[in-house]
C-alpha cells in the first residue's frame, strides 16, 4: 500500500499496543473472574489488532527509507509483537510479564512508532513534490511544443492570405483554382487553430497539480 496506508495502519497500532498492555495489567493483578473475563477479551482483541496491524504497516516492499531510519524502530515493534502471549493463553499472563509489557508498550513501542510514521510522512510528502515537479516539467515541455504549433499555424494562415493576393492578381481560370486552394489552407490554418486551443485547455485541465 502507500505511505498514507501505512502512517493510518500504523497510527492506529499506537493505541492497540498501549491497550494491551492496560489489559495485561488488569488481567494479571485482578481477582474477580468476571473483571478477569472482560480484560481477556479485551486483551486479545487488542494483541490480535496489534499483529495485524504490524503485519499491514510493515509489509514487503518495506519503504528503503524506513530500514535505513529506522532499523532499530523496527526491531523493537517486531519484538514486541513477538513478546505478546497467545489470545487463547492470556489469562495466565504473570503479573511481571504483564507489567514488562505495559511498560515496553508506553517507553519503546510508542516511540519507535512515532519514529516510523514521521519518516513515512517525510517520504509521502518527497515523493509528492516530485511527482509535482516532474508535472511542472511535462507541462513546460507541452507549453513549448503548443507555442511552436501555434507559430507554424500562424506563418500556414500568412501564407494562404499571401497566395490569395498573388491568385487575385494572376487572375482568369488559374488564378481563381489558386484562390480557391489559398481559401481551404487558410480555412485549415483557422481549424487547427481551434482544435489545438481545446486540446492546450483540455491537457492543462488533466495535468493540473492535485494537492
Amino acid at each position: 500500500g502507500s505511505d498514507t496506508d501505512r502512517v493510518s495502519v500504523l497510527g492506529r497500532c499506537r493505541g492497540h499496543a498501549l491497550s494491551a498492555g492496560s489489559m495485561a495489567l488488569i488481567l494479571a493483578t485482578s481477582d474477580d473472574a468476571g473483571e478477569r473475563a472482560a480484560a481477556t477479551e479485551e486483551l486479545s482483541q487488542c494483541i490480535r489488532l496489534y499483529h495485524e496491524g504490524i503485519a499491514q504497516g510493515l509489509a514487503d516492499p518495506c519503504p528503503a527509507a524506513l530500514t535505513r531510519g529506522a532499523g532499530a524502530e523496527l526491531r523493537t515493534l517486531h519484538d514486541f509483537a513477538a513478546c505478546l502471549p497467545a489470545a487463547d493463553g492470556a489469562e495466565v499472563i504473570a503479573r511481571e510479564a504483564a507489567t514488562v509489557m505495559a511498560w515496553k508498550a508506553r517507553r519503546e513501542v510508542l516511540p519507535a512508532l512515532y519514529t516510523v510514521i514521521e519518516i513515512l510522512m517525510a517520504e509521502e510528502a518527497r515523493a509528492e513534490e516530485a511527482t509535482v515537479a516532474r508535472i511542472a516539467e511535462r507541462n513546460e515541455r507541452l507549453e513549448a511544443m503548443f507555442t511552436e504549433m501555434e507559430r507554424i499555424g500562424r506563418t500556414i494562415k500568412l501564407v494562404s492570405l499571401n497566395a490569395a493576393v498573388e491568385a487575385a492578381r494572376t487572375g482568369g481560370e488559374s488564378g481563381r483554382a489558386f484562390g480557391v486552394i489559398a481559401t481551404e489552407v487558410r480555412a485549415l490554418a483557422t481549424r487547427a487553430s481551434e482544435i489545438l486551443s481545446q486540446t492546450r485547455a483540455h491537457v492543462t485541465d488533466r495535468t493540473r497539480p492535485t494537492r
